[in-house]
């Protein structure tokens, strides 16, 4: 086997323009994971996780392995580290929304910007990105980065998928020289990854030409598993080392940039795929806790958390000591006094002394340490904390010394994510950098020809989009920014976010029925959705008279009011966003029905609360006189809007659309016109 040495010259590293290149790039791959630096690495990497585990572990793969570690008792009582680590996950890794906005655009592309965004969350429920990105984060704080691999999926006979999945630290090999400016600087990237035997088969074996098939067969057939004593404890056999390496193009346009997939057989080499790479940066996606000057991974909070965890461990097993050897009762009996034939120190300790015989019998339990060791302990657990930048309330539930009003709680709740938010802008772009990714690699599925659709749930529907073709979201790079909502800018309990959706309440900005959207609790769901129906109906109707273009009348049993403000509002936000004509005069038309629907319905309702007034009368105690007619109270009518501005049209020389009537004989609110159409 070639293994490159630190003697040979540097054109012997260039594997992407060998004869051999995934030999070579396996090779090169090899000697920089059996470096010094990289052990180093990957000791560091097995530290933090034994210590988030609780376990002796001899590999970071065994961490899902059942081992014996508690044969000699606990290995730690206090877990600062995975404390700590839970407690920023709960906090901090949430999945954040990906928008896609447009600036000086027609109304058209600000549309498929909408859309883009919506199939962003289709791509995170298909991936399950809520629980991945998670995983992401968790990674970054116990190892110091966190990584995904973002990749397009082939194996489909026509349609493709974007895969998102995760990269363990371990797996990812980089040369630290070339790495010194971090993933900027560096030109070459490999990833080791361990694959089932028959995966690979069933994968890779129909895709190899005719006359290299037998070759990928036996190289597959014949790669060495994986050692058990360093990675797996079982089905070792089975599991083979693949080896994908990229290198990037030297400079713009330049066709030097190699994407390779190879393994290492017994007596030879396979190479799975191999390409050319035209981006310019590599398919995976880190996060790094605390980003160092130099270097490409990050300084993870296990590595801050480690001095802390040593001298709680040291205070703790003085502090069992003492215990086991102080706060045991000790009994201090006079000689004779007692018959020792039928007494045992099982409980307590026996102390014969020649002391006075009124006190001859006493009984001690000492302190097992001082007070201060207590205290000290206390300290430092709480000072693990304050390193993170969480307050005790998030890592307990426990309301601090002190603290007793809402709104210094609040206080106290909001100065904590003032600390924590660098850390939420670096998770923000890196949530960005992954659907930036994945546009590349569905760029490369539109390039071949395939198809890429994705499932977005809606409240009460499942929308199908498509990334290419004529409905689809696919726009020019230069044309829209994407960026991630804040983490943290709504509350994620039932408490919290009851008490905001009170304070907007009371404020006035919302209206009953947003108030109890905002509520969102699921014990009231059915409820819920009765009470909200006449706001979901009228918002139905707004997308599809907007994205649709197709009229939707308003329901005359829903709540007319509402229906008619949500469709004013969405008239103003749509004109001002430059939406077309055939749009606007839909949404007006939806306007003037609402109107006329409440006052062809306003006597009826004043019969019927003229009826119930006489009813009430009627039904009075014997003697008394009859109250005076209740006079109804009149049904207010919002006042009409105002006219619309003249909506100029291009000249039509055919006949005007059956979907709208002209707009001279469209009903308008009373008092007001809508200019003509210029024609």
């Amino acid at each position: 086997m070639a293994v490159f040495r630190s003697g040979q010259q540097p054109s012997q590293l260039l594997w992407w323009r060998r004869d051999e290149p995934g030999r070579a790039m396996v090779d090169t791959a090899k000697a920089i994971e059996e470096s010094n630096d990289h052990r180093a690495r990957r000791r560091q990497n097995l530290r933090h996780m034994r210590l988030y585990c609780n376990r002796d572990l001899s590999s970071i793969y065994q961490a899902g392995v059942a081992v014996d570690t508690y044969d000699a008792g606990v290995w730690l009582t206090m877990n600062v580290v995975q404390s700590c680590v839970d407690t920023v996950a709960s906090k901090l890794w949430k999945t954040p929304r990906i928008q896609a906005s447009v600036q000086d655009g027609d109304w058209s592309l600000k549309q498929r910007a909408k859309k883009l965004s919506r199939f962003a969350d289709g791509l995170w429920h298909a991936q399950k990105w809520a629980s991945k990105s998670r995983q992401m984060g968790i990674d970054a704080t116990l190892f110091g980065s966190g990584y995904v691999h973002v990749f397009a999926d082939r194996t489909g006979d026509e349609d493709g998928e974007v895969v998102i999945e995760r990269v363990l630290p371990d797996e990812l090999i980089y040369d630290e020289t070339e790495a010194i400016n971090g993933l900027d600087s560096l030109r070459c990237l490999y990833r080791k990854k361990w694959v089932h035997r028959e995966l690979l088969l069933e994968q890779w074996l129909d895709k190899a030409d005719k006359k290299n098939r037998e070759h990928v067969r036996d190289a597959i057939d014949n790669a060495p598993g994986a050692n058990p004593r360093e990675y797996y404890t079982s089905s070792a056999a089975e599991m083979v080392a693949v080896y994908e390496g990229w290198h990037l193009p030297s400079r713009h346009g330049s066709d030097d940039g190699t994407h390779i997939i190879a393994i290492e057989g017994t007596s030879e080499y396979a190479t799975l795929f191999k390409g050319p790479w035209k981006r310019r940066r590599f398919p995976i996606v880190g996060m790094p806790w605390n980003k160092l000057p130099v270097g490409f991974s990050g300084r993870s909070l296990a590595e801050e958390l480690v001095p802390i965890q040593i001298r709680l461990n040291e205070i703790l097993e003085t502090l069992t000591a003492g215990q086991n050897m102080m706060c045991v009762p000790k009994i201090f009996a006079k000689k004779g006094s007692l018959d020792m034939d039928t007494w045992t120190n099982a409980f307590a300790e026996l102390i014969q002394t020649n002391g006075d015989p009124g006190s001859s019998i006493q009984v001690v339990t000492p302190p097992g340490v001082s007070p201060e060791l207590y205290k000290e302990r206390d300290f430092w657990w709480q000072f693990a904390f304050e390193q993170t930048g969480i307050s005790m309330l998030s890592a307990t539930a426990e309301k601090p010394e002190g603290i007793g009003s809402a709104v210094a709680l609040r206080e106290l709740l909001d100065r904590e994510d003032m600390r924590l938010t660098p850390k939420g802008k670096q998770w923000e772009e890196a949530n960005v950098e992954v659907f930036e990714a994945a546009v590349d690699a569905m760029d490369e599925l539109m390039e071949e020809g395939r198809k890429v659709t994705v499932q977005v749930p809606r409240e009460k529907f499942v929308q199908s989009i498509s990334w290419s073709g004529k409905d689809g979201v696919d726009l020019e790079r230069d044309k829209y920014i994407l960026k991630a909502d804040a983490v943290s800018s709504l509350p994620s309990t039932p408490q919290g976010r009851k008490q905001y959706a009170v304070e907007l309440w009371q404020l006035g900005a919302v209206n009953r029925e947003q108030f109890l959207q905002m509520l969102e609790l699921p014990d009231t769901t059915s409820t819920m959705n009765l009470i909200l129906a006449s706001i979901e109906l009228a918002e139905r109707a707004m997308e599809i008279m907007v994205e649709q273009g197709r009229y939707e009348a308003p329901e005359e049993y829903s709540d007319l009011v509402l229906a008619r403000t949500i469709a004013m509002q969405t008239y103003l936000r749509e004109r001002m966003d430059g939406a077309p004509d055939k749009v606007l005069l839909l949404l007006l038309r939806y306007v003037q029905e609402c109107t006329e629907l409440m006052e062809a319905d306003a006597p009826a309702q004043a019969d019927a609360q003229r009826a119930q007034a006489q009813m009430a009368g009627a039904e009075g105690a014997p003697g008394m006189a009859a109250p005076a007619p209740v006079q109804p109270a009149p049904v207010p009518v919002p006042q009409p809007m105002p006219a619309a501005p003249p909506v100029e049209m291009p000249m039509q020389t055919g006949p005007a659309p059956e979907l709208l009537p002209a707009p001279e004989t469209m009903m308008v609110p009373a008092g007001e016109a809508v200019a003509p159409v210029v024609g």
